[in-house]
């Protein structure tokens, strides 16, 4: 949540 990760790293954040 606000973290971007390696799957979701085109997302601005990992767990939105």
């Amino acid at each position: 949540m606000g973290t971007p990760g390696p799957s979701t790293r085109r997302l601005p954040s990992c767990c939105s």
